[in-house]
């Protein structure tokens, strides 16, 4: 009898024991599914971020990013702030005012650096947000991308309730997701989100961010004892927890134990009786076993699924989606695998930048599906160039690259490229209705000879690649060192450009305009002038080009525009006759509707009348003008500001143009004027275009006049106004008081001279 009962209690104690370890490991496994769950959604959120930053001014990225942001269930935003806060795209979904609180409380609490930054922010107040929202703040490193751009990925948290919904844990089962300051983001409770507070104080917390995983038993709030699993989501600041009640898990026990304990009662009173119920616990415990088999066999199969998912989404990371071919990020895994070996064994490697030529008119005529199909198929030629151990990667447009291992010169080199050369320029059949034709321009660089890294490697053969398409496309170029110094020299323009319109580093010179017939002064065309502590004096020719290419335009051209109409200003208050002052405003400029917000700002600030500015285009900005460009310039002519053709003749802008825009004057490049005594074909130019001119009811304007006969003549031919050095170099505002003064600019330099004085009187034939 006494047996029969210690027999009892030990089965007690093990089944309890069984129970808890049981829950442990299920527990456990929940965590595990959580926590990976979780590293591959913020592994999601990394890649986007980081594809979003990089390609800020690329449209078809930004496109691709936001296909995947709508494909994913857990991100419900995807926003990118730039390093002061401000949310720059006009193309995304603008931030509610508490995400532009938590990137802000972001900025002051992790200011930029060199490490990549991933934090969780807290979720926001039910009165600001009906939903369940959490946002995660993600910012790359600052080596790789532009300074103090980061992304903010807001989390739909209810995405978790639908996927571990059905999580078996009991009624009193939860998942929570903690920060690593002990602050809740996520409280799942029997399947249903609840609310969330701190447990910085408390045990759990201590060993979820102490230890990669573990358990414990630890009392809430002087209640159940609670069971803990707990695990850490790796590279981040985040830890799961799930827990069950020691009361809850033992309780299924209950009636096991209450059956064991009237058999032991029976069975010593009849053994039959205890044979029976013995038999009943047995298959009681045969169907426990059975549960427990299909179990593990679940969470078996959640593992193989996530794996699969795993693999899936790193090939998804790896490749690109359109052509299947390795994309920029695996490109660079593989070669320096490659880098490494012809280090090893002494080997040489090539690559091959290609760039496909004319493929943004079939994009524009053919649209998008055709263009995808045409990438296809040139991705599957360029594989059939190749051997099956190089390697042939899109990096993204119509720019792929191929890397050749084991070539033993340029000559292996250039057969491939001429191989690649050959096999795109064939037609492309069955795209569209009618054949298609590409060819590419090649840029090659060669290790060790043209750098010891991948990255310099590509970036020589990229601006190889530029040298080809200048000299006449589907060609190929090697890499140049000197190509690279103007590379390097046109990087340092960039960078210190927005510096330079910061602090006021480039200022404006005027240069006179003068009527003909009296030699009255009659405008001023405004010239940006920028002289750099290091690097000296900038042309505008580079400067502006640039600021063209890297969309500084806008805000280059804001500041000269005001700053023109504030010496403008200033020039009205000494009292002085003022004449219009001529602005260079690019066409890129007027095709947006901020130019004319800055202009009307400038002149209603500084007090300028709309007459006193003047607006000069040059005549190559005119090709490909649409309806809001046209629209633009007519909003600005109905205020009273005229505008000038510049660098007329050296364009293909039609003539057309002269008659449906609002033009007043033109400018006859000085390439015309330079030799208009000497050329007759350049006389022709001038006098025809200047009859033209009069025809339409135009001012004509002869630029870089530098000698009296060509003055001479062009008064001959009957052209309005000029300017040049023969007239007035460009003069710092200082200097044009004394102008404005005498109205009148005579010169008495004998025949040929340049950059004549201001004073004299000067005698012309009529």
């Amino acid at each position: 009898m006494i047996s029969l009962w210690v027999m009892l209690f030990q089965r007690d104690g093990n089944d309890d024991r069984k129970a808890l370890q049981n829950s442990f490991i299920s527990q456990h496994n929940v965590a595990q599914a959580f926590a990976l769950h979780t590293e591959q959604m913020l592994g999601r959120i990394r890649h986007l971020g980081q594809k979003l930053v990089e390609a800020e001014k690329n449209e078809m990225t930004k496109e691709r990013v936001r296909g995947m942001v709508a494909q994913d269930s857990a991100i419900m935003r995807l926003l990118i702030f730039n390093e002061h806060g401000e949310f720059p795209s006009s193309s995304w979904p603008r931030p509610e005012p508490w995400e532009i609180a938590e990137a802000r409380d972001f900025l002051a609490s992790k200011p930029a650096s060199a490490l990549e930054e991933l934090v969780v922010g807290r979720p926001p107040d039910p009165s600001q947000r009906k939903d369940w929202s959490l946002p995660i703040i993600y910012r790359p490193g600052q080596q790789t991308v532009m300074t103090g751009i980061f992304v903010m990925a807001v989390i739909d948290t209810r995405h978790f309730v639908r996927h571990f919904e059905r999580m078996q844990l009991g009624r009193s089962g939860e998942i929570i997701l903690v920060t690593d300051d002990g602050q809740e983001i996520l409280h799942l409770h029997d399947g249903r989100l609840d609310f969330l507070e701190s447990i910085a104080a408390t045990e759990r917390y201590r060993r979820a961010f102490t230890e990669v995983s573990g358990s414990l038993q630890e009392r809430v709030h002087n209640a159940y004892e609670r069971l803990y699993a707990f695990r850490r989501v790796p590279d981040s600041p985040l830890a799961v927890l799930v827990s069950r009640t020691k009361y809850d898990i033992l309780s299924n026990n209950q009636s096991a134990q209450r059956s064991y304990l009237l058999a032991t009662l029976l069975m010593s009173a009849l053994m039959l009786t205890f044979t029976l119920f013995w038999w009943l616990a047995m298959q009681r415990k045969r169907k426990l076993m059975a549960s427990l088999v299909r179990s593990q066999e679940e969470n078996v199969q959640l593992i193989q699924q996530l794996q699969t998912e795993k693999q899936a989404a790193y090939h998804l990371a790896t490749h690109d989606k359109l052509t299947g071919l390795a994309n920029r990020m695996l490109f660079g895994e593989i070669a320096e695998r490659y880098r490494a070996r012809a280090l090893r064994l002494r080997g040489r490697l090539a690559i091959l930048f290609i760039d496909l030529d004319r493929f943004k008119p079939i994009n524009d005529t053919h649209g998008h599906r055709a263009g995808d199909a045409l990438l296809v198929e040139v991705a599957c030629r360029l594989q059939a160039c190749v051997r099956q151990i190089d390697l042939v990667a899109r990096f993204g447009g119509d720019e792929f690259v191929i890397l050749v291992q084991d070539v033993h010169g340029s000559q292996d080199a250039v057969r491939i490229a001429t191989k690649v050369i050959h096999a795109l320029s064939q037609p492309f059949s069955g795209i569209v209705a009618e054949d298609l034709f590409v060819t590419p321009s090649i840029g090659i660089a060669l290790h060790p000879d043209d750098g010891d890294e991948i990255d310099a490697l590509v970036r020589q053969a990229d601006g190889a690649m530029y040298q080809a398409k200048f000299q006449g496309r589907a060609t190929y170029v090697f890499a140049d060192p000197a190509l690279n110094l103007r590379n390097s020299l046109k990087n340092r323009i960039q960078a210190a450009l927005p510096t330079a319109i910061k602090n006021r580093e480039i200022k404006l010179h005027y240069q006179p305009k003068v009527c003909l017939r009296d030699f009255s002064i009659v405008g001023m065309e405004a010239l940006a002038r920028w002289v750099h502590p290091q690097m000296g004096y900038i042309s505008p020719a580079d400067f502006v080009a640039i600021a063209e290419e890297s969309s500084l335009i806008h805000e280059l051209g804001k500041y000269l525009i005001d700053m023109a109409c504030a010496q403008q200003a200033r020039w009205q208050q000494m009292g002085l006759p003022i004449v219009p002052v001529a602005v260079n405003v690019s066409p890129r400029q007027l095709r947006t509707q901020r130019v004319f917000e800055h202009i009307e700002h400038a002149l209603a600030h500084h007090g300028i009348a709309p007459n006193l500015l003047e607006v000069e285009i040059t005549e190559t900005g005119f090709i490909d003008i649409d309806d809001g460009f046209v629209a633009q310039l007519n909003r600005l002519d109905t205020q009273g500001i005229r505008f000038a053709i510049d660098d007329f003749g050296t364009g293909f802008s039609g003539l057309s143009h002269l008659r449906a825009l609002p033009v007043s004057y033109v400018k006859i490049d000085r390439s015309f004027i330079s030799n208009i005594r000497n050329d007759i074909n350049d006389a022709t130019i001038v006098s025809s275009t200047i009859s033209l001119c009069h025809n339409l009811k135009l001012q004509s304007i002869a630029e870089g006049v530098e000698t009296r006969e060509q003055l001479a003549h062009l008064r001959a031919v009957g052209c309005d106004q000029a300017q040049g050095y023969l007239i007035s170099r460009p003069l710092p505002p200082e200097e044009i008081p004394p102008l404005l003064k005498q109205v009148y600019i005579y010169h008495d330099n004998s025949p040929g001279e340049k950059n004549a004085p201001s004073s004299g009187a000067l005698s012309l034939p009529d």
